[in-house]
């Protein structure tokens, strides 16, 4: 158990913090500048076009073609993730489709794929919430579902869903031995 790596924390929370710093404090403040910072650091690292389309009417300078080029990157690593499952559900493999569809729900809070139904895809459903409810019925092992109900939760914390939230707390109490107490599960 000590070889093994702690959970990632998805999706980065601290990209909460500055989102909300840079909604909140004037834009001549040091603490806005350093939030601007993160936020463009971090979208232009790991392609979060869908968090750059959220920051449209925040920032002065937001690029159409900035969005455009994170966007291709997202829908061509997709792509490749899409290929992946295709090729595991050929081969019948149970837990090759598994870790595909938890690979792409990975991928899909990583890169807050949430707020594209709120700009973007107003017709369509929550695609990483769409790839969690599908992956959590492919996933036949406990550990990885709770990792999964976890993942949920910090994408509810990020967006200040509450009703995500407690949907998703109350799951989590719900498996077996893993069972937490409400008050630890928000720390």
């Amino acid at each position: 158990m000590s070889g093994e790596a702690p959970p990632r924390k998805i999706p980065d929370l601290s990209l909460a913090q500055s989102l909300f710093t840079l909604r909140s404090q004037p834009s001549s403040s040091p603490s806005y500048t350093a939030a601007r910072t993160h936020l463009l650091t971090q979208i232009a690292e790991k392609s979060l076009a869908p968090l750059y389309l959220l920051l449209k009417d925040d920032l002065s300078d937001w690029s159409q073609s900035t969005y455009d080029e994170l966007k291709k990157k997202n829908d061509e690593e997709e792509e490749k993730m899409d290929a992946k499952l295709n090729e595991a559900k050929e081969m019948n493999g149970e837990s090759e489709v598994s870790e595909a569809l938890i690979a792409k729900f990975t991928f899909l809070t990583t890169i807050l794929d949430k707020v594209f139904s709120i700009r973007d895809m107003a017709d369509k459903q929550d695609r990483a919430l769409t790839a969690h409810r599908v992956a959590m019925e492919k996933t036949p092992t406990l550990g990885s579902k709770i990792d999964l109900v976890f993942m949920v939760i910090r994408l509810g914390l990020f967006f200040s869903d509450a009703d995500l939230i407690a949907r998703n707390v109350e799951k989590a109490q719900w498996y077996g031995p893993f069972r937490i107490s409400r008050g630890g599960l928000l720390l």
